[in-house]
Protein backbone atom coordinates (compact mmCIF):
# COMPACT_ATOMS: atom_id res chain seq x y z
CA UNK A 1 0.00 0.00 0.00
CA UNK A 2 1.13 3.57 -0.42
CA UNK A 3 -0.30 6.09 1.41
CA UNK A 4 -0.42 9.93 0.66
CA UNK A 5 -0.49 12.43 3.51
CA UNK A 6 -3.16 15.19 2.48
CA UNK A 7 -3.14 17.58 5.56
CA UNK A 8 -0.81 20.11 4.43
CA UNK A 9 -3.88 22.41 2.88
CA UNK A 10 -4.80 25.48 4.06
CA UNK A 11 -8.51 25.12 3.39
CA UNK A 12 -9.99 25.56 7.07
CA UNK A 13 -6.51 25.89 8.79
CA UNK A 14 -5.77 29.28 9.33
CA UNK A 15 -3.08 28.90 11.10
CA UNK A 16 -1.34 27.33 7.97
CA UNK A 17 -2.73 29.66 5.39
CA UNK A 18 -1.06 32.19 8.00
CA UNK A 19 1.99 29.71 7.70
CA UNK A 20 2.28 30.12 3.76
CA UNK A 21 1.54 34.22 3.53
CA UNK A 22 4.45 34.55 6.19
CA UNK A 23 6.78 31.86 5.09
CA UNK A 24 7.43 30.02 8.63
CA UNK A 25 8.66 26.90 7.20
CA UNK A 26 8.40 25.73 11.17
CA UNK A 27 4.62 25.05 10.75
CA UNK A 28 4.58 23.09 7.57
CA UNK A 29 7.61 21.36 8.40
CA UNK A 30 5.83 20.25 11.43
CA UNK A 31 2.79 18.90 10.04
CA UNK A 32 5.29 17.10 7.10
CA UNK A 33 7.12 15.11 9.61
CA UNK A 34 3.41 14.18 11.54
CA UNK A 35 2.85 12.91 8.53
CA UNK A 36 5.88 10.85 8.01
CA UNK A 37 5.26 9.16 11.31
CA UNK A 38 1.87 8.19 10.38
CA UNK A 39 3.62 6.66 7.62
CA UNK A 40 2.73 8.62 4.61
CA UNK A 41 4.77 7.26 1.75
CA UNK A 42 4.44 11.24 0.04
CA UNK A 43 2.97 13.91 0.63
CA UNK A 44 -0.17 16.05 -1.00
CA UNK A 45 0.95 19.73 -0.89
CA UNK A 46 -2.01 22.03 -1.35
CA UNK A 47 -2.08 25.76 -1.45
CA UNK A 48 -5.71 26.51 -2.45
CA UNK A 49 -6.11 29.16 0.10
CA UNK A 50 -7.63 32.71 -1.36
CA UNK A 51 -5.40 35.79 -1.32
CA UNK A 52 -2.38 34.22 -1.84
CA UNK A 53 0.48 34.00 -5.19
CA UNK A 54 -0.07 30.06 -5.60
CA UNK A 55 3.27 29.45 -7.21
CA UNK A 56 4.82 30.81 -4.96
CA UNK A 57 3.46 29.17 -1.58
CA UNK A 58 3.13 25.94 -3.02
CA UNK A 59 7.31 26.59 -4.21
CA UNK A 60 8.17 28.07 -0.98
CA UNK A 61 5.56 24.79 1.26
CA UNK A 62 7.40 21.66 -1.36
CA UNK A 63 11.06 23.67 -0.55
CA UNK A 64 10.07 23.63 3.01
CA UNK A 65 9.07 19.71 3.46
CA UNK A 66 12.34 18.73 1.31
CA UNK A 67 14.49 20.75 4.09
CA UNK A 68 12.70 17.80 6.74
Amino acid sequence: MFVIGERINPTGKPHLANALLAEKKVLIQEEALRQEERVADALDVNDSSCGIDRAKAISFAVEADREV
